[in-house]
């Protein structure tokens, strides 16, 4: 199943390096160690699962993350927008995969506004930096897990105050109940087997809109005053869940229709190609008029009157045709259109 990766995890270097020059000014500042993707994610999904990354998975999906832009907090949610440049705080390198987790050197640009800030925060409360990840993948439901079986995209890397694989860095305690609208038209539209993508896509569909509603909030005991939960919240990821269905659904039509319409156009020319028709004799409209038949009836009806003005065409002038010998077929448009007289 295809599904929109946020995970956001304690980014706690196990080591700060940080060069100076003669002034005292910033020149490097390295983060080594920190932990970009944990194994377990601490997120419940829509479905009860929780997403579970195999070293395995996150081995394959080191290329990458080698090199990846880091940014500056969460993309605003929902946005579809390319980061700003301000927000890019420097890359990720020296990657790798272990048995507790991914890991790798977070190298921050030291002309960064904020690159003494979090030079400070490195070496004096690392518990309070995060690491996010916003990438797409494939999973699967397994008992009370979601085990993803491969990363396919990083769309980002995020430096955030707070992290859920090990407290998170861009699932950030929201999980991954949004369906990835984008996600789905790139494997739409992605080279393979159509039949296959749109069911690829249908079980992400379905995985959403099967998702369980939210359980509603106990009732305030008698005397008890409870402050409003701003509805509005609730209002709009409803809003936002249902747009992005309708998207999906729209693209599901779309892809099917060329799939459709590709399927027809080629059972209909090989219907053209049997009938062994004279060259001259499948013009540009009757192709078009065989393509857009409504059914193969239909078509198969309009190759047959064809094969008949051909069988029952006959010249209009010039001498019998000497007994045994074969008319040859007409060289152009005109001729055959003569011989039909």
């Amino acid at each position: 199943m295809l599904i929109h990766l946020q995970e956001s995890v304690s980014a706690k270097p196990s080591r700060v390096r940080v060069t100076r020059d003669d002034s005292g000014r910033l020149s490097a500042l390295v983060l080594e160690g920190v932990k970009f993707l944990g194994t377990h994610s601490v997120n419940t999904n829509a479905d009860g699962t929780k997403n579970e990354y195999p070293t395995a998975t996150r081995k394959a999906a080191l290329p990458l993350y080698e090199g990846v832009s880091v940014y500056l907090n969460h993309r605003a949610p929902g946005s579809k927008a390319e980061r700003g440049y301000q927000e890019k705080l420097g890359r990720l390198r020296e990657v790798r995969a272990e048995e507790s987790g991914s890991y790798g050197s977070l190298h921050v640009n030291p002309r960064h506004p904020l690159a003494e800030q979090i030079a400070w925060d490195a070496e004096n409360a690392p518990d309070s930096l995060g690491l996010s990840h916003d990438a797409n993948g494939t999973g699967r439901a397994q008992g009370r897990s979601r085990l993803i079986e491969a990363i396919t995209k990083v769309n980002s890397v995020d430096l955030v105050s707070a992290g859920a694989t090990t407290c998170s860095l861009f699932e950030s305690r929201e999980g991954s109940r949004m369906l990835d609208h984008k996600a789905l038209l790139d494997t739409l539209t992605a080279e393979g087997d159509p039949a296959e993508k749109i069911a690829k896509a249908v079980e992400a569909l379905k995985s959403v809109s099967e998702a369980p509603a939210p359980t509603p909030a106990p009732a305030p005991a008698a005397g008890e005053t409870k402050e409003s939960e701003a509805p509005a919240e609730t209002g709009n990821l409803t809003e936002s869940l249902r747009k992005e269905l309708d998207d999906v659904k729209t693209a599901l039509a779309e892809e099917r229709a060329k799939r459709e319409t590709a399927e027809r156009v080629a059972q209909r020319d090989a219907l053209l190609a049997e009938a062994k028709l004279p060259a001259v004799a499948v013009t540009d409209l009757l192709r078009e008029a065989v393509r857009e038949a409504k059914d193969e009836a239909k078509a198969k009806a309009l190759i047959e009157e064809r094969k008949r003005l051909v069988a029952h065409q006959r010249p209009v002038s010039g001498p019998p045709a000497q007994s045994g010998q074969a008319k040859a077929d007409p060289k152009t448009v005109d001729e055959f259109m003569a011989r039909l007289g």
